[in-house]
């Protein structure tokens, strides 16, 4: 079978989706996987072959010296398909394409151009000058790539038809039977929000929702993942309802079943723009996977999707007395609220898992190597 090379010097190794969605479903159809990642050594985990890049200490150093390491590496790997998974790796793949026989596909996580614009630990006036540097480096290079998969029909729409492949980034089955909810405590609700830390991701009105609640429930916010700057993390300890939440910090993908269990409830309440509106988010259908009712942001996408799967409540993002009123809904509702975790979990195992997506991706390498296996 042909080599392939995965690479990105943005995610950990085990990313959800580059390692244990994409690398891993690629290598159980028996293609040879290896993954450029920056990481501590070299290892072969689950038939996937790590190949460890050096860290870089700032992004600017990253971006500027990031393409030159991947191209090296993976010239010497020789694969058959060279997939990136960071905008700032176009240029490696490109020149590598352009060079060698090499397939280049690259996964566009988010709606790059529309995301930079709400990225506060950049300058404002360097925000829209970067989001059109990307926007035209992916509009150039699209041309020039063989294939693009994407995560929404929305990102969809900006590439070429004719060479892109939708494969969203859905829970696998894995996840419902490993998060199998169990009672939580009533008199100590226990709600969580997994993914970056920042004010765009709504973390500045869920823990203000805390301290509009009762304090007779004695509920918890827990935070599982990183913070966008220190800056931020500093701030949120000055807002009222901090004394309510649990910092988690970053945990690796295997074990963020163990926080689902116990909890009441999964918050995604993101902020309007930088693409947020028509984005699937991840947390939203692990959260239901994990049998939790969910309370996401009023988006008509979002809210079409809570609704029709009877899973959750939708808010205001912007409004933290919307937002505790939901938690104060289902706290007071328990029934409900486990019906709608049912709802939820039954939703995912019908349609919204990655078992239904890795098809396209499969589909994808075998149309772009065929006649090389």
């Amino acid at each position: 079978m042909p080599r392939i090379c995965v690479a990105t010097t943005v995610h950990p190794p085990f990313d959800a989706r580059i390692f244990y969605k994409e690398a891993r479903a690629l290598a159980e159809t028996g293609y040879s996987v290896t993954l450029l990642a920056p990481h501590t050594r070299n290892e072969t985990v689950d038939r996937v072959r790590i190949v460890a890049l050096r860290p870089f200490k700032s992004r600017l150093g990253r971006i500027l010296l990031s393409p030159g390491t991947v191209f090296w590496k993976a010239l010497r790997e020789r694969p058959g398909v060279l997939h990136v998974h960071d905008p700032e790796l176009l240029l490696a793949g490109v020149c590598l394409g352009l060079l060698t026989r090499t397939k280049v596909i690259y996964d566009v996580h988010e709606d790059y151009p529309r995301l930079i614009l709400v990225k506060h630990w950049l300058p404002r006036f360097a925000r829209r000058l970067i989001a059109g540097a990307v926007g035209c480096a992916e509009r150039v290079s699209a041309h020039l790539l063989d294939g693009i998969v994407v995560v929404t029909e929305t990102i969809q729409a900006r590439f070429p038809a004719k060479k892109t492949v939708l494969v969203r980034n859905f829970p696998s089955l894995d996840l419902v039977e490993q998060s199998s909810p169990r009672e939580s405590d009533p008199s100590a609700p226990r709600l969580i929000y997994v993914g970056g830390l920042s004010r765009s991701r709504g973390l500045f009105e869920m823990t203000e929702a805390l301290s509009l609640l009762d304090r007779r429930w004695n509920a918890r916010l827990m935070l599982v993942g990183a913070f966008e700057g220190s800056a931020t993390e500093s701030e949120l300890r000055a807002t009222r309802g901090y004394d309510r939440v649990d910092l988690v910090g970053s945990v690796p993908y295997k074990r963020i079943p163990s926080y689902f269990r116990g909890s009441s409830v999964g918050l995604v309440c993101l902020h309007p723009g930088g693409g947020h509106e028509t984005a699937l988010p991840v947390k939203l259908f692990e959260y239901m996977a994990a049998g939790l009712p969910v309370i996401a942001s009023r988006f008509p996408l979002w809210e079409r999707i809570v609704r029709e799967c009877r899973c959750g409540l939708s808010v205001d993002p912007l409004d933290p007395e919307e937002i505790s009123a939901a938690i104060r809904y289902l706290i007071d509702h328990p029934e409900e609220a486990r019906r709608m975790g049912q709802n939820g979990r039954e939703a995912v195992r019908e349609k919204y898992n990655w078992e239904a997506e890795a098809t396209r991706l499969v589909e994808l390498y075998a149309r772009l190597l065929a006649g090389e296996a």
